[in-house]
């Protein structure tokens, strides 16, 4: 926990070759010194979805994820994953920004195949995560039982009204698609991708407002790995949540009482009571009435142990 960055615990949205396993148990170990992880391990993908290789064919294991097709095949990469540590299941419901040759609206996975791998999931008690653009790839994300919807940025009225019935949680990662629009425009980044950021953008701050007057429990994230979203810069995603619709109250409670009830780590973290583990982060400035503070984290404590001050 170096830099500015003010989070104590972080969810992993899909760790190639189990890398995210590995890292938390170095953490845990005491090997390395790092935030509370809560990991996923390889994500579910379909043969040319998000996440899957573009390379040729004689290249091998090339994929972001785990490639899978059929209920079947996602029944065992969800056992794969949470044989070797998994914390949550992550799938790739739809298109996606970054993915070259599929479009952020188009579903992939399968109702059967999500299906098919959250009741494994559901079973174990775990939760789940599905990368998700596009309306009918959420609305088969959410059907299927998934715990959050990462993303959601060409997400419909239905959908949204799904949302609150089955008690989802949304991530809208505002900061992914601006960073790749921004630094699009400078020439650092293929048309084609900046061109899929603004239309998956164009219509969020709206959307956004319209769930928080629905009341859609709406966490905090920001799919720190992304093009030019880099870790350790997350702390911008509050800023961008106040111009998107958000309290500066309303963005800091998504980070903390909010995302420990998505993770079902209430009764450990998210709030500051007696019996908590002592979580506990500081500012030099009110970020109520300063949000642009979150990016100058001044003092960090994890679980009674201070790693900044």
């Amino acid at each position: 926990m170096t830099g500015s960055i003010p989070f104590t615990t972080i969810r992993d949205e899909g760790g190639v070759n189990f890398s995210d396993i590995a890292v938390k148990k170095a953490i845990d170990n005491k090997l390395i010194k790092g935030p509370r992880m809560f990991v996923s391990g390889p994500a579910l993908t379909s043969i040319g979805g998000h996440g899957d290789s573009h390379f040729s064919p004689q290249i091998l294991n090339a994929s972001l994820g785990i490639v899978v097709n059929g209920a079947d095949e996602a029944r065992n990469a969800t056992r794969l994953n949470l044989k070797y540590g998994a914390d949550q299941i992550k799938l790739f419901a739809t298109g996606g920004v970054m993915s070259f040759g599929d479009e952020p609206g188009a579903a992939e996975l399968t109702f059967d195949e999500m299906k098919a791998a959250l009741e494994i999931a559901n079973l174990k008690g775990r939760i789940s995560s599905a990368h998700a653009h596009g309306a009918e790839g959420i609305k088969n994300a959410i059907k299927a039982g998934v715990t959050s919807i990462e993303h959601g940025m060409l997400i419909d009225e239905e959908a949204m009204e799904m949302m609150v019935e089955h008690g989802v949680y949304l991530i809208p990662t505002i900061i992914a698609a601006e960073r790749i629009i921004k630094f699009g425009k400078k020439g650092a980044l293929p048309k084609w991708m900046a061109e899929k950021a603004e239309e998956c953008l164009k219509n969020h701050g709206k959307h956004i407002k319209r769930m928080i007057d629905m009341g859609v429990k709406i966490g905090f994230g920001s799919d720190a790995g992304c093009a030019f979203d880099n870790h350790g810069d997350q702390g911008f995603e509050f800023e961008l949540m106040t111009r998107y619709g958000f309290s500066p109250a309303g963005a800091l409670l998504s980070a903390t009482k909010v995302n420990s009830e998505l993770l079902k780590l209430q009764n450990q973290i998210g709030t500051i009571q007696p019996g908590k583990l002592a979580d506990i982060v500081g500012f030099d400035k009110n970020p109520l009435e300063d949000i642009s503070v979150m990016t100058e984290c001044s003092f960090v404590m994890k679980d009674g142990e201070v790693y900044k001050s």
